[in-house]
């Protein structure tokens, strides 16, 4: 059994059940990796998002959120072996329905960082 481990956290998905599931509970994200390491020794704790999409001319909404973003990955930065790994949002058109079609890049990210740390051997 590993000594050691990584961890890969997806924001998003992270922020949704959050937001769906627990009213937007607030969580220590330092006693998760905690916890999700089995309490062994960590090498590191990537988190991917994105920042929320900006319009071509923001709105003072998208200004707040942008800044709250910015200020929790801060946040995420400064703790023992953690890094955002920061995707972008692109706005890709309207649905049908007139709602917004966004694309992300930050699960791409993911999955490279996790193919490449599982097959990789430490020597």
């Amino acid at each position: 059994m590993p000594d050691r481990v990584a961890i890969f956290i997806d924001g998003s998905y992270l922020d949704n059940i959050l937001r769906k599931e627990y009213n937007m509970a607030k969580i220590n994200y330092q006693e998760l990796a905690n916890w999700m390491s089995g309490h062994k020794k960590i090498l590191r704790t990537n988190y991917y998002a994105c920042h929320p999409y900006q319009s071509y001319t923001p709105t003072e909404d998208e200004y707040r959120k942008l800044e709250r973003s910015i200020k929790f990955f801060h946040m995420l930065n400064s703790l023992p072996r953690f890094e955002v790994k920061e995707g972008k949002l692109e706005y890709r058109g309207q649905r049908e329905d007139g709602s917004s079609t966004r694309i992300k890049t930050d699960n791409g990210y993911l999955i490279c960082d996790f193919s490449s740390k599982r097959y990789r051997k430490d020597k």
